[in-house]
Order: structure tokens, then C-alpha cells, then sequence
């Protein structure tokens, strides 16, 4: 059988490194027991797994779980191809196997274009109305994806390809400390969690998306904390936003330097409509995602104004809320019933909605979707419920769409690092009992308590959209009037907000939409996504802005398709 390994990416290159008869190309940052991993000690730490004949999966788990760090590698021997990705599936993969090829690269696109497969309806209303594709699925038959925690196996001579999780984003084994003690615990973490970010960015500038949230700033405090700074702070939006204020204040009170990338209606939809865009869509998306787009203008702006540095690191505040629990009903703590099939119904509502679907068909399609990306897992009481929730969020939502965001600085050429996704801080959390993951108490309780104290006290008194404390009367009434004022500046474009980047009159283009005008269905009828739009076609089912965006891209990607398979047939006779 035919073995193409196809690692081009040229925004964000592969280190290649050869060995003997091994080859590996690997990128990201490895850390191993603690210490910062060389390219050389990498593949020969994977390829000593491979010199016999039987591969021994407890010693390549073992590996791959003392790993810490955002990775891929795709190891060649004579015999097999080793292909992994960490535990976000930070760096996709993706593979093949198709008549007598077996294909693995970094490019869906790629596999598609030498496959030439067909689309697959199914998998394309599931992306619609989430965003992106679940389990190893692509919106494409036969070219598939590792999942988080996973890595695959390609033995040459069997010709046998079998897939394997060496993690699983499961709670248990829960800690028994006070709740001081647990925060003492976290705080060693976290410095720990920055001392790797610090040690891999080599003294390169850090750049932070600064938001008006808890996780940024959680960021920002630790990297003023231990010393650095060289640190480029920035947001972006419309001139006078709520979360722009707050971003301008965090960084001031730690005396780093912030820019402001302001949002007009005309730089939003040029932007959105250049060349540019189109190569990003298709390379942040990847047959699996909705890429994202919403800092592009800024990265863009403050690439080419010269405010960051070409080496810089991009650090943005992945997913630190969700890690400590945002996404567990608050309601969890109560005496209620508790069952698969209530995990199941609320997985529909806040995760398969970026678009209104009505029926069984439905119904049972994205069920048995949720259920094979969960596979045996059995809910019988609130932790087990939980678990069900973040589990499904974690493999499929993080992973997907917002770990994925990271393309972005990808495709302008910059490095990145997640270190709210650092394996030690995943660790930790995994141990906490479900109370103090409730509204993300013990992490709110972190900043509150270990981190926004004595010369960052000032970061606990500014307003945060992730409420972390009871704010004094005087904060509360300060925030009750930066509130006021914020609406006020934008509230005449407020209508407009996001939609401006596709529609040049974005306001009178929604009051047809409300009133069941204006919506294209480009999809072919009779299938999935004919009806899902058809659906939606009617007076006051108002078209979400992820939603458009999902058909939109889905729109691009089969109308490529539609495109291709027209020339093939037009082709057919000629040599």
C-alpha cells in the first residue's frame, strides 16, 4: 500500500528531525517531567518504543502522559507511522486510508483533494448547528481526525491502522484538603504552570488578548508576578465598548503597555471580504471547525502597525473557566434526578442551537452523535452528570472551536502558548469535588483570595465580567455607571454589532430576516441541510450570527466541492 506523509504547513512549519531509519516531525513544546525537551531527545524517547517488533502501548502511554505542553508529532519507522496529538488536540491531525493509499497529514484539504470523497450530509448538520464535526469525524466520508488524548498506529506491514487515548478528561480521585489547603495547592500550580510558559518563550515578547473576563487577567497577574515584562497587552471592538475599558484599566494597574484596535463598519466587512479571509477560512477550519475570526482584524492591524514583535508568543486565556466548572448547571448542587438522558437534553440545547431544528430525525441524529462521542459512560448522580457535561465540552467544543481559535496567530505567522490548558493545572482540576467547581468557586476564590492581594489587590476592585466577588458599594455603583455610559456610546450601532463584517447595511438586512425574508438556502433540497434552513425560513426565527456564519461556511466548502466534481465529469474523456 501507498504511504503519503504530507506535513506542509507553512504558517506554522514542522521541525523534521532524522534519526537512522526514524523520522519525525514534531511541533510545539515539550516538556518531560519537568524539563524542557530537545528535538533529539523527543524521537528518541518515542523511536526506542518502536526498534522491535511488538510495540509495548503501556510504555508509549506512559510517555505520552509525562508529556506537558502544546503538541503534534508524526514519527516514521521502517514498520509503522506514530502519529499523536496532546490532550486539547491543540495542532490537528488527520488521516486516511483509502483503496491502496494510506494518507496522514496536517491538511484536511489536502487529504480531500487527493481523495476527491463525498460530502457527508450528516456530519454537515452537525456542523451547522454547533460549529463544528464530533468525534473523528470531518465533514468529508473517509479522511478523519485524532481526537484529544489520542494517537494512531499505521503498521506497513499488516497494513492496519487502529487508533488509541492515552487521556481521558475524567473527574475522580478527589482531593479531601479545606478548602485553604486547596487554594495553597493551586497557587503552587499556577506558578509552576507560568515558570513552563516563561522557560519556553526564551525571553520572547508575550502578547495577551485582554478581555474583560477573569482568565486574561488571571494571565497577565501571574506573568507581573513572576517578573516578566515584556508584555503587549491588547483588545479591540467598537470605540467605547464595556470590555475594552476594562482591558485599558488591568493593564495600567500592572503597568504594561495595551493597545486598542478599533472596529469600523468598513475596515469589519473589507476584512471580511479580501483574499485574505478566504485562505484563513479554509485553513482555521479545516474540514472540522468554524474557524475563528474575531481577532483577525486586530492581529492583522498590530502586525502590520509594527506594535509586536515577528517573534512575539501569542497567550490568550484558554479555557480557565470552563476547566474550573462555568459550564456545570449551578443547579448541580441540588437533590434532582439525574440521568443520561438529562445530560443528553441539555448537551442538544446548549450545544446543537446556532440554528432552530425540529423533528425526529433530527433528534435521534444529534443523540446518536452525543452518545458515540461519549461512548460507555453512565450518569447517575450530579458528579457523573457534571462529569457527562465537561467531558462532551472538553473533547468536542475546546477542542473544536475554542483551543482551535489559535490559527489565527498561525496564519500571521506568530507562536502561541495555552497555559490554562498546562497538564499539571488539568490535573488539579480533575481532583476538585464538584462543589468547588459550581460557578468555578475555588478558581474565583483563587483570584480573589491567593492572587488579586497586596500589589494586585487593584486587579480585585476593577470590574470583571466574570463576577468574582461582592463588589463594595462604591465599585458596584462605579460599575453601574461605566455600564450606563458604555450603552449609551454604542447604542446606535449596537443593531449592527458583528453582522457589519458580511452585510454593508447590516440593520435593514435583519428586519428582513425577521420577518422570514432575506434568508438564502444555497443547500440542494431533500437533504439535511435544506431542511434545517427551510426550517428557519419564517417569521421571527431570528438567524444567530454563529448560525449565518456556519452556513456561510459550510456554503464556501460545498460549493468547492460541488465545483470539482463538475470539472471531473466535464474532464472525464480527455488524456
Amino acid at each position: 500500500m501507498k504511504v503519503e506523509m504530507s506535513f506542509h504547513n507553512r504558517y506554522y512549519p514542522w521541525t523534521e528531525v532524522s534519526t537512522g531509519d526514524v523520522s519525525c516531525r514534531l511541533k510545539g513544546t515539550f516538556f518531560y517531567e519537568n524539563e524542557l525537551l530537545q528535538n533529539d531527545d523527543i524521537v528518541r524517547l518515542f523511536s526506542s518504543v518502536f526498534e522491535g517488533s511488538r510495540i509495548d502501548h503501556e510504555v508509549l502511554r506512559a510517555h505520552l502522559l509525562a508529556l506537558n505542553g502544546s503538541f503534534a508529532l508524526a514519527l516514521e519507522t521502517p514498520r509503522h507511522i506514530f502519529c499523536a496529538v496532546d490532550r486539547v488536540r491543540s495542532i490537528p491531525l488527520f488521516y486516511a486510508v483509502s483503496g491502496n493509499e494510506a494518507l496522514f497529514s496536517d491538511d484536511a484539504n489536502h487529504l480531500r483533494d487527493c481523495l476527491n470523497p463525498p460530502f457527508n450530509e450528516e456530519n454537515g448538520a452537525e456542523f451547522l448547528v454547533t460549529g463544528y464535526v464530533t468525534g473523528s469525524d470531518t465533514l468529508f466520508d473517509g479522511i478523519s481526525q485524532l481526537r484529544t488524548g489520542e494517537y494512531l498506529i499505521y503498521d506497513r506491514e499488516d497494513e492496519t491502522l487502529n487508533t488509541y487515548f492515552y487521556h481521558r478528561f475524567w473527574h475522580g480521585d478527589y482531593f479531601s484538603d479545606s478548602e485553604e489547603e486547596l487554594l495553597d495547592r493551586l497557587d503552587e500550580v499556577f506558578v509552576r504552570v507560568f515558570e513552563r510558559l516563561i522557560a519556553s518563550a526564551k525571553g520572547r515578547q508575550i502578547v495577551v488578548p485582554l478581555s474583560g473576563g477573569l482568565d486574561s487577567r488571571i494571565i497577565v497577574a501571574m506573568l507581573k508576578r513572576l517578573g516578566v515584562e515584556d508584555v503587549i497587552c491588547f483588545t479591540y471592538g467598537k470605540r467605547g465598548n464595556r470590555e475594552a475599558e476594562i482591558s485599558r484599566q488591568v493593564a495600567e494597574a500592572l503597568g504594561y503597555q495595551w493597545y486598542f484596535v478599533e472596529y469600523t463598519k468598513e475596515k469589519l466587512y473589507d476584512c471580511y471580504h479580501s483574499d485574505e479571509m478566504q485562505h484563513y477560512r479554509k485553513y482555521g477550519g479545516d474540514l472540522v471547525s468554524l474557524p475563528h475570526t474575531q481577532d483577525f482584524l486586530a492581529v492583522k492591524e498590530l502586525k502590520e502597525e509594527g506594535k509586536i514583535h515577528e517573534i512575539a508568543i501569542f497567550v490568550p486565556g484558554h479555557s480557565g473557566d470552563m476547566l474550573a466548572g462555568s459550564w456545570i448547571p449551578k443547579d448541580y448542587d441540588k437533590s434532582q434526578v439525574y440521568t443520561f438522558e438529562k445530560f443528553l437534553g441539555e448537551s442538544l440545547k446548549k450545544h446543537y442551537n446556532l440554528w432552530k431544528w425540529d423533528g425526529a430525525e433530527f433528534w435521534l441524529l444529534f443523540k446518536s452523535r452525543i452518545q458515540r462521542s461519549m461512548g460507555d459512560i453512565v450518569v447517575h448522580d450530579n458528579d457523573s452528570c457534571a462529569n457527562a457535561v465537561e467531558f462532551f465540552n472538553f473533547n468536542e467544543r475546546q477542542a473544536k472551536y475554542i483551543v482551535n481559535s489559535v490559527r489565527v496567530y498561525e496564519f500571521f505567522g506568530f507562536q502561541w502558548q495555552i497555559p490554562l490548558w498546562d497538564v499539571e493545572l488539568i490535573d488539579i482540576f480533575l481532583k476538585m469535588p464538584i462543589l468547588q467547581r459550581i460557578d468555578q468557586r475555588i478558581y474565583k476564590n483563587y483570584a480573589r483570595k491567593k492572587l488579586f492581594i497586596s500589589n494586585f489587590k487593584a486587579l480585585s476592585l476593577i470590574e470583571c465580567t466574570t463576577k468574582i466577588s461582592e463588589e463594595p458599594d462604591k465599585v458596584r455603583s462605579a460599575i453601574i455607571k461605566s455600564r450606563v455610559k458604555s450603552i449609551f456610546r454604542i447604542l446606535p450601532s449596537y443593531s449592527d454589532s458583528g453582522w457589519e463584517r458580511y452585510y454593508r447595511y447590516p440593520t435593514i438586512t435583519r428586519m428582513f430576516n425577521l420577518f422570514g425574508w432575506g434568508y438564502d438556502n444555497p443547500f440542494l433540497e431533500g437533504g439535511h441541510l435544506h431542511e434545517i434552513i427551510r426550517y428557519n425560513q419564517k417569521p421571527l426565527h431570528i438567524m444567530r450570527l454563529g448560525g449565518y456564519r456556519s452556513k456561510k461556511n459550510l456554503s464556501l466548502i460545498k460549493t468547492a466541492k460541488d465545483n470539482k466534481d463538475a470539472n471531473l465529469k466535464t474532464h472525464q474523456g480527455l488524456k
